[in-house]
């Protein structure tokens, strides 16, 4: 496998193909609010977007910038794949939901909360927005392992059968923000790095 496209998304950065393509003007903004502008400044149309937990919309982000868009999107969907990992799960989306559960007569726990206290909420996030129908799969390892992620995408897509992966380590906790994706492929386009821990580590320090 090679690593065609590449995104990070951290200390208030937008990062695609070691490029900046966003970067907030305020260090100190919240992790939202953060996400919702550079969602802005991509000109994306997808008011969806609004109505999902930080950590959906981290994934998602970082899967427009790099995916081909909707209309552009191979009809073969099912040759594609979502492999994602974390340390956190949905831990952001638990505390906030735990907030909306007050005790005594005022218990009323939020269903549009709920909803996202599972992590693998943003595979279908970006499988619906993209059309994928291929193996999807969400890890939670208790660190970035680039030995362990690239073991797991190999076997994920050899079983499958697949050609193509989106593979994102979405990570959120708070503000803290992380995401380090990419498109990876079954072939060489140009000059893409093989998928191997050492370009991992590379592309991702």
């Amino acid at each position: 496998m090679y690593i065609q496209k590449s995104c990070r998304i951290h200390d208030r950065r937008v990062m695609v193909d070691g490029q900046t393509r966003f970067e907030a003007s305020d260090g100190h903004a919240s992790g939202t609010d953060f996400l919702a502008d550079a969602f802005r400044s991509m000109g994306i149309d997808y008011r969806k977007f609004y109505k999902m937990d930080p950590l959906s919309r981290l994934g998602f982000l970082a899967a427009e910038l790099i995916l081909p868009q909707p209309a552009e999107a191979d009809p073969s969907g099912e040759e594609m794949g979502l492999i994602c990992f974390n340390s956190t799960a949905s831990l952001a989306a638990d505390r906030a939901y735990q907030r909306t559960i007050p005790a005594g007569d005022n218990f009323f726990p939020s269903p549009s909360d709920f909803v996202y206290t599972l992590p693998n909420i943003v595979t279908g996030e970006i499988a619906i927005r993209h059309h994928i129908q291929g193996e999807t799969a969400f890890y939670v390892l208790r660190a970035f392992n680039p030995e362990t992620i690239c073991h797991i995408v190999r076997e994920t897509i050899a079983d499958a059968d697949l050609h193509r992966a989106f593979v994102g380590w979405i990570d959120i906790d708070t503000d803290h923000l992380d995401a380090r994706a990419m498109l990876c492929v079954d072939r060489p386009h140009g000059n893409s790095p093989e998928l191997t821990p050492e370009a991992l580590l590379q592309l991702f320090p």
